[in-house]
Parts: structure tokens; sequence; C-alpha cells
């Protein structure tokens, strides 16, 4: 199928309701044989790496308990550098580089709004010609995000929005798709600003983030906007959050703020091993 044909498809399909619907099938808890096949043919389906998880394959009690599931201590270790940034996710590298102005490459000939993707103008504006980097979670990776420098949370946001897939077809034809699907952004403090931004897709109606005390602070389709006072304080690699399927991480850092390491689009990474190195504000 051509991806001008998937996403005719894609646009018919009533995705927030599918999303609804896939969701509670996720979260459906079957009797215990029944749910361990469902999740083991998932898990071979998809090529998950079944040694590094927390709890053998029959002992999750719904698909979205698997999606959502933990890592054995150590799995992912955080690269030692005191001044690097991590990448928050697992996942592959599906962009990265420096803003021209507020304009950030969705993939080769296309751009998204900084701006748009933050949700207004004020918000984007300590990241003009800032670095960015995203990061496209597959179905059979890992699906918590963390933070990938200690700082504060001084802002969260949650901005309702579409449900496209985040998938390399649908990356290629839907017009600044990360700042048109609903997701959920963080600023920080590092202290040079710095966001993290979980972008929602087509089955993963829901995210929860894991550094509040509310796990579930969200209203389907309402936005919210959150200042922090006193802030958060978090650390490098602490768990920001959990996507209910897999979806696209991306961070966000002003100009001169950090240099990136030797990226390349389309490479595999994993959460906790650095992707640059802070250098602190330049003028």
């Amino acid at each position: 199928m051509n991806d001008q044909l998937y996403m005719n498809l894609i646009r018919l399909l009533p995705k927030g309701l599918f999303s609804d619907i896939l969701g509670s099938f996720a979260r459906a808890n079957l009797p215990p044989t029944a749910q361990a096949y469902v999740v083991r043919r998932f898990a071979r389906a998809f090529g998950v790496n079944t040694a590094e998880m927390e709890r053998p394959l029959d002992r999750y009690t719904s698909l979205d308990d698997f999606f959502t599931r933990k890592l054995v201590p150590g799995a992912r270790p955080l690269d030692a550098t005191a001044q690097s940034l991590v990448s928050p996710a697992d996942g592959q590298i599906g962009a990265f580089g420096q803003a021209k102005g507020f304009a950030a490459h969705q993939i080769k000939g296309k751009t998204y709004s900084v701006e748009k993707l933050l949700g207004d103008s004020v918000s984007a504006r300590p990241f003009a010609d800032g670095r960015y980097l995203t990061v496209y979670l597959s179905p059979k990776d890992y699906h918590r995000v963390h933070f990938p420098v200690a700082g504060t949370v001084t802002r969260y946001k949650l901005i309702p929005g579409q449900l496209f897939p985040v998938n390399p077809p649908s990356v290629r034809q839907v017009p600044e798709l990360f700042a048109v699907n609903e997701r959920f952004v963080v600023f920080m403090e590092t202290p040079e600003p710095v966001a993290v931004v979980m972008v929602a897709a087509v089955g993963v109606g829901s995210i929860s983030p894991s550094f509040l005390d509310d796990p579930h602070p969200f209203h389907k389709g309402v936005a919210l906007d959150k200042l922090v006072q006193p802030g958060i304080p978090v650390e490098k690699g602490q768990e920001l959050g959990m996507f209910h399927l897999g979806s696209t991480a991306v961070v966000i850092t002003p100009k001169g703020y950090n240099r990136w390491n030797d990226l390349a689009f389309g490479q595999e990474i994993r959460m906790g091993e650095a992707i640059g190195l802070r250098e602190g504000k330049k003028e």
C-alpha cells in the first residue's frame, strides 16, 4: 500500500473512537491463559526483548499492562557524564538538528512549527534557533519516557489535537504532524529551559505522567496548562511518563545550550544513552 492510499484510509478512520476501542481492549483483563497467549503472540510478532522485562510474559494482566512494562534494574544505564543530555526513550531517531527560527524538521522537505508544538509563541520564545531531537517508539519498544537532564519542572500542558499515527508514512504525509496531534508538554529549567513533548497517536489516546502525585490529571479533549510553584525537582533518567502504546518523544533545547553527539537519522537508541553535551548559554 502506498503512502497516499494509506493516509486516505487513516483520514476516514474515526481515530478517537478507534483509540477508545483499542484502549478498552488493551486494558481488558482476559482469563490468565488467554491473556498469556495474547501477550506472547504480541511479543513474538513485534520482536520484543523479553529478557529485559521486569516480569515474565505470563505475569501481565492486560496488553496495556504489558505495553507499559518496567524493565529489570540496570537495563538502561545512564550516561555518566555530568553535563550530558540523554535520550528520553527507546526508539528510532526520526529527526534532529537546529531549528531555523521556529521551524524544525519533521522529515526531509517538511517542517513543523515549534511555537505550534509547544502551544504558543511565548512558551517557544527561548527555543528560537534551538536544537531538537525526535524519538519514534514502535510497538516493540519500552514505552516509558524519562527526563533527559536533571532540573526543575516549572510547567506542563496537555494540548488536545488529532490522533494520526506517527509512523513513517504519516510523518511523510501529514503536515506538521507533531504539532497537530494531541501532546503532553513538560517545561524544565536546568537552569536553561528544556522542553520534552510526548506526542499521542491513534491507539495512544492516553498518556500518564509519572512525576505528579496525580497520575490521571487529564480529561478527554480538555486543554490543561499548569504552572508549577514551587517547581518539582527531577533527576536525569527519572521517569516522566508513559505511553499506552508507542508514539514519539521530542526534546527541545535553546540555541547554544547543547551540542548533539554523532547521531544519524533512523538510528536505534535507548533511554539513557547520551545524545548531546550541555555547554551552557552562549551569547
